[in-house]
């Protein structure tokens, strides 16, 4: 049972991780990975469910349809942005959250901000990461007690 986990959400972390980053362009690491196996299997789920509506599902079809999405994901994590644009006041304190220093981001408030969001972000506890890891570890060790 745990070998089949593993096997589902293996594939299915990478395309995740690229859609979180979409949807939620600023958020750190540690909530882009809390969100990645889930988006990585609904997407999983998405192209299956739809091989069936199409009636193309088979293993092979499905196999490379996934390639095709991790090629996706992986292209989209690695690519870089580039644009110069007039900045919201939003991005200014995401960009100073992330140690981008620019002509914009002299206000005081704003860096103010930016080192609350830092503290916030720096002085999370560890112990609650465990215990929410543990939590939902549960799900999975059910198998082994029956």
């Amino acid at each position: 049972m745990l070998g089949s986990a593993l096997v589902v959400l293996a594939p299915s972390i990478m395309p995740g991780w690229a859609l979180s980053s979409v949807l939620d362009g600023s958020s750190d690491r540690f909530r882009k990975a809390l969100l990645a196996p889930a988006l990585g299997l609904l997407l999983f789920y998405g192209i299956s469910g739809t091989l069936v509506l199409l009636n193309l599902w088979s293993p092979m079809l499905l196999a490379l349809s996934l390639l095709g999405l991790n090629a996706a994901a992986y292209r989209m994590i690695h690519q870089r942005h580039e644009v110069i644009a007039k900045r919201s006041r939003w991005q200014l304190l995401e960009a100073a959250m992330h140690g981008e220093l620019s002509e914009e981001t002299t206000s005081s408030s704003l860096s103010k901000e930016a080192e609350i969001q830092l503290e916030f972000q720096r002085n999370r506890p560890t112990w609650l990461f465990a215990l929410s890891l543990f939590v939902a570890s549960t799900a999975l060790l059910s198998p082994i007690l029956q």
